[in-house]
């Protein structure tokens, strides 16, 4: 992280998925689930599950910088599962296979995102 604009991004950013896993999907579950509505409840299960992920992923990020410098993640086009460089044969959460995940490039700074 070289500025203080990419450092502000990195905790803002992981306060956001801090708060989607611990107050807003559990609300969302509890609503699906008193609807009995299993699929949108197992749905967002999964998603609290990856957004934990995040987050821990965001906070070794902000507490080691200098081990966080990772060419590209490789996103499960599924469920969102999120690992750094190779995906793994399956994907944990979901089963999709390796092949179907999505490589990112990380070479982009939050700067780069804004909206001009």
């Amino acid at each position: 992280m070289n500025t203080a604009w990419e450092q502000y991004c990195w905790v803002f950013t992981s306060d956001g998925e801090t708060h989607e896993f611990k107050i807003m999907y559990p609300a969302m579950i509890q609503d699906a689930a008193a609807e009995k509505m299993m699929d949108a409840r197992h749905s967002l299960e999964y998603a609290m599950s990856i957004e934990m992920n995040h987050a821990k992923m965001f906070k070794r990020a902000l507490a080691e910088p200098e081990k966080s410098e990772i060419e590209a993640y490789c996103v499960c086009p599924v469920c969102g599962h999120t690992v750094a460089s190779t995906a793994p044969g399956k994907c944990p959460y979901c089963g999709v296979d390796a092949s179907k995940f999505h490589k990112v490039d990380t070479n982009f700074t939050c700067r780069s995102r804004l909206p001009r």
